[in-house]
């Protein structure tokens, strides 16, 4: 019997080939190919994933350990000489030192069955990876900082260095194989996947499913989503972005981003000076690794002078500031209605423009505290004009009139 685990990583089409093995079981089987039930986590009826497999941290090491023992009782008993599961979390496993170690103890268990063990992981360009999982956590309501500072973040604890993640493998056991992500993509990702690994499958007798391209959050997607996530632990201090009410708010925000024109993707958080730092950085590393499995220099791009197209919170215009406030704000009283047992309600359309001259907050012309939008006229009495003129467009009579402001307290705190 032999083992293949595909372990990812991060936005390396690891939905397409779940998708593949979910659509192909019985072909897969009839091939001498099992995909365990053991591992499996629910993650929807058209995929399959074994993130049970996965600790990510130190609670998760017993339930994972459990389940590996499951997966070696299954696949012994399996008619098929051949298993494959996968899952994107364990190559954050691999790459957390903590959680590492009962990863391998899994991998040697396995061996100690009497398995031999193949680990497959697909190898992208960092920049583009990290990017797109960090879009990925916002979407997920799981990040709320900055990408400046998750990317700081993870180029320090040196997950992004696979020559140091990596190397423990190089000589084996497990036969470790570093499939390029351009050949997983060109063409059907699974048969791809199967090829590489040595698995002896007719890509005749197979069903493609291909790449699928969900909407992807845009710069001002992910500036509203993140905001929510920073409302959603305010109001909620034990707010769990891996719970299904979490899972449907987000779900919801996806949906809402796409309806408001914030979710055509393009969202690139690096800036070339960034880009290039980091690039220089893994350059050693990458080749280092590249000659090592591959026996060959670093295949890939590094797409160092991509500009940014983030678009920081206060940075963006007024108006839209409006509209990802009522954004957030909406879907927090839909969590809090579905928390409750309550059908959310659906947003309401936007307020007509004030007329000219009325204050808003929401111009593209600051207005001072103190003072007026416009000429001296407003010197005079003007604190209490404005507080008369927000209470007749519905505003709290103490609102500044600064969207960013209003974001600052409402949300309790400034968005890092």
């Amino acid at each position: 019997m032999r083992l293949v685990v595909h372990i990812g990583g991060m936005r390396t089409a690891c939905s397409a080939v779940q998708r593949g093995l979910a659509a192909n079981l019985k072909p897969l089987r009839a091939s001498g190919v099992t995909v365990p039930t053991a591992g499996r986590a629910s993650v929807g009826g058209d995929r399959v994933a074994h993130d049970l497999l996965a600790p990510l941290s130190a609670g998760d090491e017993a339930a994972a350990s459990a389940a590996w023992r499951e997966l070696i009782e299954e696949i012994s008993a399996a008619p098929q000489d051949t298993a494959v599961v996968t899952s994107a979390l364990l190559a954050i496993t691999a790459a957390e030192p903590a959680t590492r170690k009962t990863l391998d103890a899994a991998l040697n268990g396995v061996r100690d069955a009497g398995i031999d063990v193949t680990v497959l992981y697909v190898v992208r360009d960092q920049l583009t990876q990290l990017n797109g999982w960090y879009v990925d956590r916002v979407a997920a309501l799981v990040e709320t900082h900055t990408f400046a500072v998750f990317s700081h973040q993870a180029v320090r604890s040196g997950e992004l260095n696979l020559h140091r993640v990596f190397h423990p493998w190089y000589a084996g056991p497990p036969r470790f194989v570093a499939l390029p992500y351009p050949s997983l993509v060109s063409g059907d990702p699974l048969t791809n996947l199967l090829k590489a690994a040595d698995v002896d499958v007719p890509a005749e007798r197979l069903r493609p499913t291909g790449l699928k391209n969900p909407p992807l959050l845009g710069p001002l997607g992910v500036e509203a989503v993140r905001l929510l996530g920073h409302h959603l632990r305010s109001i909620d201090p034990a707010f769990d972005p891996g719970s299904s009410l979490a899972r449907q708010i987000a779900d919801l925000a996806l949906e809402r981003a796409a309806a408001a024109g914030w979710a055509g993707g393009g969202y690139w958080g690096w800036s070339p000076t960034q880009a290039r730092q980091v690039a220089h950085r893994l350059q050693g590393p990458n080749r280092t690794f590249a000659k090592a499995v591959w026996d060959s220099d670093w295949p890939l791009t590094m797409p160092v002078e991509r500009e940014a197209t983030a678009v920081p919170l206060l940075r963006a215009p007024v108006s839209e500031l409006t509209e990802i406030q009522r954004f957030a704000s909406t879907l927090v009283r839909n969590y809090l209605e579905i928390r409750s047992g309550v059908r959310p309600t659906e947003p309401k359309p936007a307020a007509e423009p004030a007329q000219q001259g009325a204050v808003t907050g929401t111009s593209d012309k600051p207005v001072r505290a103190g003072g007026g939008g416009g000429g001296g006229g407003q010197r005079a009495g003007g604190g209490r004009r404005k507080r008369a003129a927000r209470q007749r467009a519905g505003k709290p009579a103490g609102a500044g009139g600064n969207a960013a402001g209003r974001r600052q307290r409402r949300g309790g705190r400034a968005t890092p």
